[in-house]
């Protein structure tokens, strides 16, 4: 998730951590996932930057596969 084509050296500045990034990007999607199965470029603001996932809910637990920044 975290390679240079990413785009999320700003946030990881900002973060410090890449599982400090993942925990704050999972509090952004709260409410904007569907209730199971996939998920494609929802758009979240992290830390005033936006960042669009991609990913699967299985059994209710969000799995996220792809951050990145346009």
């Amino acid at each position: 998730m975290f390679q240079k084509k990413h785009n999320l050296g700003l946030l990881l500045e900002k973060l410090g951590k890449e599982e400090r990034v993942v925990l704050e990007i999972l509090k952004s999607v709260e409410g904007k996932l569907p209730a199971s199965g996939l998920f494609k470029d929802i758009p979240v603001d992290v830390c005033g930057l936006t960042v669009h996932v991609r990913g699967m809910v299985v059994n209710g637990i969000p799995r996220l596969a792809t951050i990145f920044i346009k």
